[in-house]
């Protein structure tokens, strides 16, 4: 009686097992479809995600979009089918079709997971880190807008953000970097799965991958966990269960898996990133239960898998739905039009209805420039996300506290020297609907381009500002100075960078950023700049327009930023050489590519000698010159010295450019 007894309390997980099966087999077949893909991790981690989404993972397959849902991030991207496969049987929408057309051009399942593509992906993921770090900018995010619509003890948003990673994925130096901040700031809705199997693409991860990873983040101050066995479903709830009721720091719980469990190559790296031979298919649906078809879907298991999602997932939405109306109704007016916004993921800040008064009683450096006009911006859901250069890029609320584990309501976070990890935190925070800023030296952006690239996959608009943007940083030499850098961020394509010259374009570029549907980069200069009075705010938007012009030019001076000044210097001299010439800001390369061909050379005309002058490489420029054309730019690495010294070195001045642009006119007559 007593072995009767026992009998009954074991739970029955045989509907859990052919769901996971069901995905394993799903998933499997898409790659065999597609010819390619990664058939490991799906074999390996599939109890993972199943069991996540099946009872823990708080969303609306029918509203994806649902406001209050968990996020969930898959930072190994490489497991798409995975992804897809247990979408699909979460019920999503997504169709048997749509799997069958995995890795397809155009198709809802693409070879890695894509923002706004598939219904129930929270964020583009692939490159490996990114989506680790970017998921601790969620989790700031969900802080913040935690605190910002709580009332007592209830809030509009609260919500955990969970991430699955791969030992790739914690290999990469921005996964070390995000976690160090995760720990110090407390972050105690983040959880991680990391799923442990000890291979990567090129074979064992060990003698390369050896630390204690739990010990390690245990000292960056994660709550840890670790699960032997993959499909202990028990101990799995009741871990997750420990990472949710740790509110004071972010979990993350190690579980190991085989890679390619049940295939001829399991645990080996050959089972990575192609597909599966047809006999080893066979022998592994064999081994699941599932007949050999492709695309077999147990209805049993489908249908357990969606309604117990659908049951438990529509009480805790309708428990939300309830609360919010009453937390909503004690909201003063405007919190409640920031909700809506948020909910309608409306991030644009139209500066034409601020009152703007800028300082124009003296000569201020871009950096100074920029920090007025983001001052003016206290107000709004935008986040000031720094790298240790905050006091000298001047990106910061002067008025506003900083993001810590005792304030998540700070608008300021200190990332620390960590240029990688905070630009990929700042698409997190644009997930989140959140705005954000970030900043560094312009030849540290180097650090950012991955992240940026991110963003601008995803349709994100966050703000970067880099100063100290030319060769004249000086004293701190060419480890300091910006050569490539402005081609580089000119080159990601879906990415407006702005190098503005005085106040007015200034205030243009961040007009145009904050209303922007893309990641927009504004070079800032250390050197103060003048007020012109031609320039135009309205013009900031086309890129690039005229603010100097005479009758019969021969020359057409094309600058921006701080060499603005030398280019009207240039045009008087020359002036004086009975040259006439015109002076365009070329304020934005991107912008200026927009406009229609006629429009570009009325701005450019085609029968005049166009002159560039700007202290980087300038490649971009090329495609509006001819051979006849001059470049007066940088292609080299200058020595430590005083800006007026390194000038001196490059003759970059207005006799020098005269001379040449003189002799060049003398030339074509």
């Amino acid at each position: 009686m007593a072995l009767m007894d026992t009998l009954k309390t074991v739970p029955d997980y045989s509907l859990d097992m052919k769901a996971v099966n069901n995905i394993k087999a799903l998933g499997i077949d898409m790659i065999e479809s597609a010819s390619s893909g990664h058939p490991g991790i799906v074999l390996g981690a599939a109890p993972i995600l199943y069991r996540l989404y099946n009872n823990h993972l708080v969303f609306d397959n029918k509203n994806p979009n649902f406001i209050n849902r968990d996020r969930f991030v898959m930072s190994a991207g490489h497991g798409s089918a995975l992804l897809y496969a247990t979408l699909f049987m979460s019920g999503f929408d997504l169709t048997v079709d749509d799997l069958k057309d995995f890795r397809k051009y155009g198709s809802k399942t693409p070879g890695h997971p894509e923002l706004n593509t598939t219904a129930g992906v929270d964020m583009t993921t692939g490159p490996l880190g990114q989506g680790f770090a970017s998921a601790v900018g969620m989790a700031i995010g969900g802080a913040y807008l935690n605190q910002k619509f709580k009332v007592l003890k209830n809030s509009l948003i609260d919500h955990f953000t969970y991430v699955f990673c791969s030992d790739g994925d914690l290999m990469e130096g921005i996964s070390s970097e995000a976690a160090s901040i995760a720990g110090s700031l407390g972050l105690g809705k983040l959880i991680v799965l990391y799923d442990s199997n000890d291979i990567s693409l090129d074979g064992s991860t060990k003698g390369v991958f050896d630390e204690d990873v739990l010990e390690k983040f245990k000292a960056m101050g994660w709550d840890t966990h670790l699960l032997s066995d993959a499909y202990d479903f028990e101990t799995f709830d009741s871990l997750i269960e420990k990472c949710k009721n740790t509110t004071d720091k972010p979990s993350i719980i190690k579980i190991k898996t085989i890679i390619g469990k049940d295939s001829k190559y399991e645990g080996t790296s050959k089972v990575h990133g192609k597909p599966l031979e047809k006999d080893d298919i066979k022998k592994i649906k064999k081994s699941l239960d599932i007949r050999d078809v492709s695309y077999t879907i147990l209805s049993d298991a489908y249908n357990y898998m969606k309604d117990t999602i659908d049951n438990r997932n529509s009480e805790i939405i309708n428990k939300w739905e309830r609360q919010s109306k009453k937390i909503l109704e004690k909201l003063d007016s405007k919190l409640v039009d920031d909700f809506n916004k948020l909910k309608e993921n409306d991030l644009i800040i139209d500066l034409k209805k601020e009152t703007f008064k800028l300082d124009s009683e003296k000569s201020l450096s871009g950096r100074e420039i920029s920090n007025q006009i983001i001052n003016k911006l206290s107000d709004k859901d935008i986040m000031c996300v720094g790298t240790d250069t905050m006091s000298s890029t001047k990106v910061f609320f002067e008025n506003e506290k900083y993001f810590s584990k005792k304030n998540y309501l700070g608008k300021n976070i200190n990332c620390g020297v960590r240029e990688l990890s905070a630009s990929a935190i700042c698409n997190g925070l644009e997930l989140m609907g959140i705005r954000a800023i970030t900043s560094s030296f312009l030849s540290f952006s180097n650090y950012m381009i991955p992240s940026i690239r991110m963003a601008s996959l995803m349709e994100l608009n966050p703000i970067y500002i880099f100063t100290h943007d030319s060769v004249l940083v000086g004293e701190d030499g060419p480890t300091h100075q910006p050569i490539e850098q402005i081609d580089m961020l000119r080159s990601i394509p879906n990415v407006s960078v702005f190098r503005p010259c005085d106040k007015n374009e200034f205030l243009g570029a961040y007009m145009y950023a904050l209303k922007s549907d893309h990641p927009c980069v504004i070079v800032a200069s250390k050197e103060n700049l003048p007020s012109l009075e031609s320039t135009d705010i309205t013009e900031i938007e086309n890129g690039g327009y005229v603010i100097s012009k005479k009758e019969n030019e021969e020359v057409c001076l094309i600058a921006s930023g701080y060499e603005m000044g030398l280019a009207l210097k240039v045009s008087e001299e020359l002036e004086k050489h009975m040259i006439n010439s015109r002076v365009v800001s070329m304020v934005s390369l991107e912008q200026f590519s927009k406009l229609s061909k006629d429009k570009q050379e009325k701005i450019l005309p085609k029968d005049v000698l166009k002159v560039v002058i700007e202290l980087s490489s300038c490649i971009n420029y090329y495609k509006y010159l001819s051979s006849d054309d001059l470049v007066f730019g940088v292609n080299q690495f200058m020595k430590s010295g005083n800006k007026y010294s390194i000038i001196d070195r490059l003759s970059y001045n207005s006799e020098t450019f005269t001379k040449e642009i003189s002799l060049k006119i003398r030339q074509k007559m």
